[in-house]
């Protein structure tokens, strides 16, 4: 697997995991997944187990790399329309534990 930023084992996991959200959630080849994250994350270095990336679940960086931070897409249906967001195309994927 080719990425555009520099992994470590864990660090590909992790992203392995992004790309499959992306795909299952969002009806995405593995590698049109593959493809948004290399691009969102280009010349980033995701080594070590302490890094950053960590502090946030797979899921979240699938639904902020597909929609991007500017679509604010973890307001709900409701608070979208009361600051007059447009409806997203496509649900959120959700955590499982949330």
């Amino acid at each position: 697997m080719d990425f555009t930023f520099k992994t470590d084992k864990e660090s590909v996991e992790f992203v392995l995991e992004v790309a499959k959200l992306m795909s299952n959630g969002f009806g995405l080849s593995n590698s049109e997944a593959i493809s948004m994250i290399n691009a969102h994350w280009k010349d980033m270095d995701f080594t070590g187990s302490e890094h950053v990336i960590y502090h946030e679940t797979p899921t979240y960086f699938a639904n902020e790399i597909y929609f991007g931070h500017d679509s604010y897409w973890w307001l709900d249906e409701e608070v979208r329309n009361s600051k007059g967001l447009k409806s997203l195309k496509i649900k959120p994927i959700a955590d499982s534990w949330g």
